[in-house]
């Protein structure tokens, strides 16, 4: 235990914060976690994050840079090392089976001037972006750490932790995802988020030469697939099996081809939930996937984690108490966040069972005017 911790302070940074300053402690280490860790850090609280894994996590998986997750990204302040990190792009095209455009999905610029409009990156080189973000104003980072008791002391979570502390901080941030048992316990709720269908498979892949845009690719078996460039040299592609019965699409077989047989891959399923309001109990409070878990559609699973970060943030810079930065954050995201997981789940099921009823344009246009707009 003790090599344990004497490694966690090793990959941590000793916080230089003012007495007065919030002790706030992140429950998980994943992108949502590590941006709401950078962020209160930048407000000038003391944090630190712990997390039950042993480091980082590394998969290959993309993250789909829209416009107003640039934005957010820009104003957290890692936009330029994300930038740095990944490929820009203009514009989604949306192709059938054969590769022939049906139309286009505008991406707007929401950052500032000097910015593209939107990018695709790795995940893991974002969440590495986050973390030394957060660890660069002071945040401390404690692996194979763990919540294994939680108590109430004046309204206030006390946190027992498998490294033997017992912590009870002025804000305690739960970003330990869709499944977790302890939000559950937390708020005294039982619930999960509800699968919609297939699972999908994300990969990466070799960029073709002049592949310089994202593309959504719809087929009439059921099939999907969504392709992004992540680097000068690499593709990330998030691909659904559709009807097992039918062929891959022409557009998709020399892309699929590029793979080799030990490629990496991830299989998900495709989930979809959310938290009713209150998304706080006392002075905690539920971010990311713990209060959203939206399908990956339109790029607003990881653009709405780090709107929760840029909202607490913000909250945290006005000076509240802890249980008011908690009350308001829930008042803040919840409805907001709400009409975004309806859309982008609506999104979701017409891709599964494609009709005429439901327009995948307008409900991406509906959607980038909310957005726009800051929360």
């Amino acid at each position: 235990m003790a090599s344990r911790q004497a490694a966690a302070l090793l990959t941590s940074r000793s916080p230089d914060k003012p007495a007065s300053a919030l002790h706030v402690c992140v429950v998980g280490a994943g992108l949502a976690g590590l941006a709401c860790a950078a962020a209160a850090a930048a407000a000038g609280s003391c944090v630190e994050v712990i997390d039950e894994r042993s480091a980082l996590a590394t998969h290959p998986t993309h993250v789909n840079v829209v416009p107003n997750l640039l934005r957010d990204l820009v104003a957290l302040g890692v936009g330029a090392d994300c930038v740095k990190a990944g490929f820009p792009y203009r514009a989604i095209r949306v192709m059938d089976a054969r590769g022939r455009n049906c139309c286009e999905l505008p991406t707007p610029r929401l950052a500032p001037v000097g910015y593209p409009e939107a990018l695709g990156m790795a995940h893991g080189e974002l969440v590495g972006i986050l973390a030394k973000a957060a660890q660069d104003r002071g945040a401390r980072l404690f692996w194979e750490t763990r919540v294994e008791g939680l108590g109430w002391n004046m309204g206030r979570a006390t946190l027992t932790l498998s490294d033997g502390r017992e912590i009870t901080p002025d804000l305690t941030v739960l970003a330990s995802g869709a499944l977790s048992p302890l939000r559950d316990a937390v708020l005294q709720i039982r619930t999960a988020p509800v699968c919609l269908g297939h699972e999908w498979t994300y990969t990466h892949s070799p960029r073709p030469h002049g592949f310089d845009h994202a593309s959504l690719v719809l087929d009439s078996g059921g099939q999907r697939a969504f392709i992004v460039p992540t680097s000068p040299s690499t593709i990330g592609i998030a691909l659904t099996s559709g009807d097992a019965s039918r062929p891959v699409p022409p557009v998709l077989q020399p892309l699929l081809a590029r793979l080799a047989p030990d490629t990496p891959r991830v299989v998900r399923p495709l989930l979809a939930g959310f938290l009713q309001a209150p998304w706080h109990r006392g002075n905690l409070i539920c971010v990311g996937e713990c209060a959203h878990t939206l399908p990956p559609h339109f790029g607003q699973s990881a653009a709405q984690a780090v709107e929760d970060a840029i909202v607490l943030q913000q909250l945290l810079a006005q000076g509240l108490s802890p249980a008011a930065v908690a009350e308001r954050f829930s008042e803040r995201r919840h409805a907001r966040a709400q009409i975004v997981y309806e859309l982008v789940t609506q999104a979701a099921r017409a891709q599964l069972s494609p009709n005429e009823e439901t327009d995948l344009r307008a409900l991406f246009l509906r959607l980038s005017r909310l957005v726009a707009e800051s929360a």
